[in-house]
């Protein structure tokens, strides 16, 4: 089988295997696959999951209702710190079950 990748792409997935991170090519697109895939049921369960949308249907209804923090520029840099900082953990943990 031939795949055409740009040159950029083919660097960046030569990178991960002369890294040692992964053995091969072919795991390194396998894993680039299952995020993907990942990605997909993500982006499909946050769009069709009744339990998503009645959780902005109660997201929507505290905001009528005035149940809400209010940032200032000085307190919104820790929220956005607190966000990056469970993303890293999220992604931590996913990684970790890929390569286990």
């Amino acid at each position: 089988m031939e795949i055409s990748v740009s040159e950029e792409l083919w660097g960046r997935i030569q990178q991960k295997v002369d890294s040692g991170a992964y053995p091969s090519v072919g795991v390194v697109l396998t894993n680039a696959m299952i995020h993907l895939d990942d990605h997909d049921a993500f982006v499909t369960e946050a769009t069709d999951s009744p339990e998503v949308r009645g959780m902005i249907a109660d997201g929507a209804e505290d905001l009528k209702n005035g149940r809400y923090t209010a940032y200032t520029k000085e307190t919104l840099p820790e929220l956005f710190e607190d966000i990056i900082r469970k993303g890293r953990e999220e992604l931590d943990a996913r990684y970790r079950w890929l390569v286990g």
